[in-house]
């Protein structure tokens, strides 16, 4: 018998959850993010060099439009360097409190798929290895691999996206015991 999304709710509210706390978990208790991120050279003048200038976005440099990328010049800057993808923020970044809930709905949305991947390969009362398989790979899929993406074409370095790759397989697993767990039987 087919699965429905609807009989789904539970395990999709709890491993929404559970990747909420793992993320809290490996964010902010455990240390091994802690060295992600290095400080500028001399940040005060960085900040005052863009002070007012940059509004929230994404900025490349040097930039170049598409024609222009391959360019003797724009090889010559980019081989001067420096090189950068940065991101500018707003300032005061919103509340915690609109980020934590953004961070559910994310979890949500992506157990939501996992549900939906579950229900149209699954019938009720698989066995729980089964269900732990196919769960399980499309979560590690969504939240462990994408990091990988981002160190090829974005510069974020290995080590960090292999931690960030590490955070994803963790929460992949929780997310394919919980949908075992509850699996309709």
């Amino acid at each position: 018998m087919m699965v429905s999304l609807a009989q789904l709710w539970l395990p999709i509210l709890l491993a929404a959850i559970a990747c909420h706390l793992v993320g809290f978990l490996v964010w902010v208790v455990l240390p091994h993010h802690r060295s992600d991120y290095s400080p500028l050279p001399d940040e005060a003048a960085a900040r005052n060099l863009f002070k007012g200038k940059l509004s929230p976005g994404q900025y490349l440099m040097p930039w170049a439009t598409h024609k222009e990328f391959n360019s003797p010049e724009m090889i010559a800057k980019r081989n001067e360097g420096p090189n950068a993808f940065m991101v500018v923020l707003p300032n005061g970044m919103g509340s915690m409190a609109q980020q934590q809930v953004k961070n559910i709905l994310f979890h949500l949305l992506v157990s939501t798929f996992i549900a939906y991947l579950g229900s149209v390969t699954l019938a009720s009362g698989a066995d729980y290895l089964r269900v732990f398989q196919v769960c399980g790979t499309a979560a590690i899929l969504a939240y462990g691999f994408t990091w990988g993406h981002q160190a090829i074409w974005f510069g974020r370095p290995w080590k960090v996206a292999m931690k960030d790759m590490a955070d994803g397989v963790v929460m992949g697993l929780i997310t394919a015991g919980i949908f075992g767990w509850l699996w309709p039987r």
